[in-house]
């Protein structure tokens, strides 16, 4: 009695930032520009009698936002986007399940990076 699903999802959203209302920013209370995040997965589920396990693969990109400027006094601070956080991988999962007892197990491949940032 065994199932088994491929799956693919794929999404895209907004994401906004606010400058925090202190002294120490130039732009202090100031909505940023929306930007634009989007995440996709493809995967694979099994499952038979006490045995079930998935595999998936996953990219998501979203915007990064940092403080520029010595941020020490006030006014020397600005707070703006400045590229992408970008991470992809693969993360697996097992499960066992005998009587009253269940084992579990999984794991993660993460590549996570920044890119597109002004600062390296």
């Amino acid at each position: 009695n065994a199932q088994d699903i491929a799956y693919l999802s794929w999404g895209q959203g907004v994401e906004s930032e606010v400058a925090p209302n202190r002294t120490r920013f130039t732009n202090p209370g100031q909505a940023l520009p929306a930007l634009k995040s989007r995440q996709m997965e493809a995967g694979y589920k099994h499952s038979a009698g006490t045995l079930a396990w998935r595999v998936a693969a996953f990219d998501i990109q979203r915007p990064a936002w940092r403080d520029v400027g010595t941020c020490d006094t006030p006014g020397t601070c600005t707070r703006q986007a400045d590229g992408e956080a970008v991470h992809r991988g693969v993360e697996a999962e097992a499960d066992w399940r005998l009587g009253a007892l269940n084992l579990r197990a999984s794991a993660m491949l993460l590549k996570a990076r920044r890119q597109g940032s002004a600062v390296g």
